[in-house]
Order: C-alpha cells, then sequence, then structure tokens
C-alpha cells in the first residue's frame, strides 16, 4: 500500500445514495440515541441511513401503527467503516421499543452474527438486566424483557422458513445466495410494519443478490432505500492518502485511523483483488486462481526429508468429482513438510480408514485431522481413532489460509502423488465465506482433496507445532501432573 502525506480530506461522499424526503417522520433519531445509550457513537453515514430507511407513514390499529415508506434497505460501505454498529443498533432499538417484536440476523458465517449479538446484549443488559441470551441446540437468540426475540438463522435456504419477522437483518449480503432471499422475503408477507436491512461490502461478479440490488438501488427504485460508499474506477485503492474519499469512518469518526485501517488490511495484502473488494468496496472478477504456476512449482520437491514419528494426517473426500485423499505434514527444525500419501478416485471410501490406522501403526504419535464436509461422509469410520481432530467450516477456511501463505512465501516443501496435487494446485479457486475463504471443489472437475487434505494436516501441524500453548502459573493446559 502507497503511503503518503496525511490526507487533507475533510468529508465523505457517497456515490449513491437515496435522498431523504424530510416532510417525512422517521425513526432514524430514536436509533442514534439507542445507539449513544449503548455507548456508541454514530458516525454520519450511519445517523443518514437510519434517516432514510426508516421513514414511515401512519397506520393507526394497522401492524404497528406505521408502514415504512421502502420495505427493503441496502447500504454497501467497505471493511471497517461500522456496518456491524449500524445494524447492531437497528435491531437492538426495534426489538426494545416494540413488545414482542420478531427479528432475524442472518450471516453467511454464524458464528461473527453470534458475537455480534452477544456484544449487542452485554451492552443492552446495562440498560435492562431482564434481557437474556440463550443458545440451546445451535439456536442463538437475545429474548427482552418485553417479549420481543432476536434470533440468529444461518445464510441457508431455510433462514426465516415457517417463521414470521418484523425485522430481517441480512449481514454481508455479497456472500449470500438467492435461495436465502427467496425465504427471508416471503417471512415478512404477513407483517405490514416489516423491513428488510442489508449493509455490505461489495463482492464478486457471482455476488448475484447484491448485484441485483446495488443495480436497483444505482438506477433509483422508489422501493428500495439504497447507499454506497466506493472508490471510483479512476481511483487508486492502494493510496493510503485517498482512502477518506470513500471511507466514511476517517472523516466522520475519532476513533478510526488510517493507521488502525491499515492494519486491518495488512492480511489481505498477498491478495490485491480481494483488498480492492474489501476496502475499495468495488466488485471484483470470481475467476482468479488462487496460485500461479511459478508458485506452484516453488513449492513441489521430488524428494524431501522422511517424516519423523510425529506427523499430523489430513483426511478429505469429495462427492463431485468422487475421491478421497490421505496426506501427511511434518516439521523439522522449524520447516513444514507435507506429502500426499494415498489418493483414490471413486465412491467408495472404505479404504480411508485402513489406510489411516496403517499409518498410526507405524507412527503412533501421529494425529489425524478432518474437515467439516468430510467428515460428512466419512466421520463413522474414523471414529475409533482417538487422536481424531474435527475442524469447523471457519477453521477449514483456516487451514486453506495458511497453506496459501506458505506457498506464497515459498517456505514449504511437498510431494507429490502422481501429479495430483500440482494438477489441484494448479487451477485452485477461492470460495469465500465471510470475510474468509476455502478451496473451492468445483474447479474444472479437477479433484481437490490433495490441496484440502494437506492443507488440514498442515495447519494442525502449524498449530501444534508453532503456536504457544496455554499455561496456568507456568504450567501447560492439561498437562498431567
Amino acid at each position: 500500500m502507497r503511503q503518503r502525506a496525511p490526507s487533507q480530506v475533510t468529508t465523505t461522499q457517497p456515490l449513491y445514495l437515496t435522498k431523504r424526503d424530510r416532510r417525512r417522520s422517521t425513526y432514524g433519531g430514536e436509533v442514534a440515541e439507542f445507539a449513544e445509550a449503548l455507548g456508541w457513537v454514530p458516525m454520519d453515514w450511519q445517523r443518514e441511513f437510519w434517516d432514510t430507511a426508516l421513514e414511515y407513514r401512519k397506520t393507526p390499529g394497522v401492524g404497528l401503527g406505521h408502514a415504512y415508506v421502502r420495505r427493503q434497505a441496502v447500504a454497501t460501505v467497505p471493511r471497517q467503516n461500522g456496518k456491524s454498529i449500524a445494524l447492531l443498533a437497528l435491531a437492538g432499538w426495534a426489538a426494545a421499543k416494540w413488545p414482542k417484536l420478531r427479528v432475524v440476523w442472518t450471516a453467511q458465517e454464524r458464528r461473527v452474527a453470534t458475537e455480534n449479538l452477544k456484544q449487542l446484549y452485554e451492552l443492552f443488559t446495562v440498560l435492562d438486566p431482564e434481557t437474556s441470551f440463550l443458545s440451546t441446540m445451535g439456536h442463538e437468540r437475545i429474548r427482552f424483557s418485553n417479549g420481543s426475540v432476536i434470533e440468529v438463522q444461518s445464510a441457508t435456504a431455510r433462514a426465516g422458513h415457517g417463521a414470521s419477522y418484523d425485522l430481517a437483518v441480512l449481514d454481508e449480503t455479497w456472500s449470500l445466495s438467492y435461495a436465502v432471499l427467496q425465504s427471508v422475503v416471503p417471512s415478512q408477507a404477513a407483517r405490514p410494519s416489516a423491513l428488510l436491512c442489508m449493509i455490505s461490502t461489495q463482492g464478486t461478479e457471482e455476488s448475484s443478490v447484491l448485484n441485483d440490488l446495488c443495480e436497483r438501488g444505482r438506477a433509483g427504485d422508489e422501493h428500495l432505500t439504497y447507499m454506497e460508499y466506493a472508490a471510483r474506477a479512476d481511483q487508486d485503492v492502494f493510496n493510503q492518502e485517498l482512502w477518506p474519499l470513500w471511507m466514511p469512518a476517517l472523516t466522520q469518526s475519532t476513533f478510526v485511523t488510517v493507521d488502525a485501517i491499515a492494519a486491518g488490511a495488512a492480511a489481505f495484502t498477498r491478495e490485491p483483488k480481494e483488498f480492492v473488494r474489501a476496502y475499495g468496496n468495488r466488485m471484483v472478477a470470481s475467476d482468479d486462481r488462487v496460485f500461479t504456476d511459478a508458485q506452484v512449482e516453488a513449492v513441489l520437491y521430488a524428494e524431501i526429508p522422511r517424516a519423523p514419528d510425529r506427523l499430523w494426517l489430513g483426511v478429505d473426500v469429495s462427492r463431485g468429482p468422487d475421491a478421497a485423499t490421505l496426506a501427511a505434514a511434518w516439521t523439522i527444525d522449524g520447516e513444514m513438510y507435507g506429502r500426499i500419501l494415498e489418493r483414490r478416485v471413486g465412491a467408495d471410501t472404505s479404504w480411508v480408514g485402513p489406510a489411516v490406522r496403517g499409518w498410526l501403526t507405524q507412527k503412533p504419535k501421529a494425529k489425524v485431522v478432518i474437515g467439516a464436509g468430510a467428515s460428512i461422509i466419512i466421520k463413522d469410520e474414523l471414529e475409533a481413532f482417538t487422536d481424531l481432530t474435527d475442524l469447523s467450516l471457519t477453521s477449514v477456511a483456516g487451514a486453506a489460509m495458511r497453506f496459501a501463505e506458505y506457498v506464497y512465501t515459498a517456505t514449504a516443501k511437498f510431494a507429490d502423488a502422481g501429479g495430483a496435487l500440482q494438477d489441484a494446485l494448479s487451477v485452485a479457486m477461492p470460495k469465500q465465506i465471510g470475510d474468509r475463504w476455502r478451496f473451492s471443489r468445483d474447479v474444472f472437475g479437477v479433484d481437490q482433496t490433495p490441496i484440502v487434505a494437506l492443507s488440514l494436516a498442515v495447519q494442525q501441524a502449524y498449530a501444534d507445532s508453532f503456536e504457544p500453548v496455554p499455561t496456568i502459573n507456568g504450567i501447560p493446559i492439561g498437562a498431567n501432573l
């Protein structure tokens, strides 16, 4: 990123904005007061979004006594510019204002949505100690003392299915499918005072839901509240001096600085396209490969050191194309090594269990790692192994990013098996999961299990070998005393 003299920009203007009709009543001011009561300092763009999105007409005796002028609201702003607070304040205000209100919060990554609601709950209990946070059987929700509920739903076709909601919040809309939208919208049909609110960064060419909404908003659709802060096509997204032109937090907040945003953006320096999407708030192409041919060649070796007794076995299984791979990773003197041990094509995975058992016989200190996708198919075959780690989808994404870092920096050595790893690396594509990504399985029919299996093994080898072990009074947690 280019660092230049401090910017002289003092105001940030949106590229597109639904004009506020000041003759109409709005609840925007109430949301701002609610946010302030929780300790947040609303930015101008958040206030403007609330003011415009919450314009309403009075409807005595119908619904909640009002109907919003526009039943859908969309804002698209760069990362680290207050999206979550804008949504949390809106959802919390609505639930606190009207008794027995039903609010659904949907996001691509359920864990992030749950963490956001916990933050709202912890702040709101200061105002209302009778508020409770409930989590049972994967059903997380805040229950307010007035009977209102905010609940988390995964971004699936069943989000909102079978229930009616007064307010629906869709976080990071760019990663959601039409199946989600087609489930949520009908859930509000019977609610006269319903509102669907979406705030997101821009996505890729394949982000059909957000792309269609943005097209409607830019065209001035009278049924949609729309706001967009983004870098123009002729502006250099990597020039920090220009960031205040499209990042409203830099001119509207005393807490957000260029240095703070630069620190958060550092993780994207090896992914220029993703940086443009997340921090320039521009739509980007979706067909870029993860690795170049030169990067692939730099990490593949015909010979690598023999594996020690302590190694990590990664297992992955795919349905379409049908295949399975067993890989291993290990470290020697701080260096990372990996090898494809066995790979077979076809739906029969009965060989995996015996193959793993054979390696555990040779290497009793080995650990086995499988990912969220494979565990659905073969976990029963591996449950007999006591040292089995079953990684969540989020952790699988973390494994992909860790593996990619080794390839980008050429600081690991991997041995192939029949060219399967090289084939997979050469066409590997990312699949977004919120602000993370994992390796896509649908890449020109090329089996991706070699990458996934190896990345799982590498991630666990890294975690166990290099990450510090938590201790209590200097004693490692879990140590046998």
